[in-house]
């Protein structure tokens, strides 16, 4: 009777062990996919930053040419 109650116990623990480490790898899994998820958005904002200043260097560099196309057809 009591080998029968050490084994019942012993199962209750392993299934007791074998919940917690479930829950863990879950948990740790899902704070991965947030890190991925993250790490993507940062990458989308860093790229977006870089294309907002290609765009702003393009504009800067046009309106230069205009104004030496101006000063040139002035004969300045």
């Amino acid at each position: 009777m009591e080998k029968l109650k050490n084994v019942k116990n012993l199962k209750a623990k392993q299934i007791e062990l074998e919940n917690a480490m479930k829950a863990r790898r879950e948990k740790e899994t899902a704070s991965q996919k947030f890190k991925h998820l993250n790490e993507i958005w940062v990458l989308g904002y860093n790229y977006s930053v870089k294309i907002e200043a290609l765009k702003f260097k393009k504009k800067k560099i046009k309106i230069k040419e205009k104004q030496e196309r101006i000063m040139n057809f002035r004969g300045c």
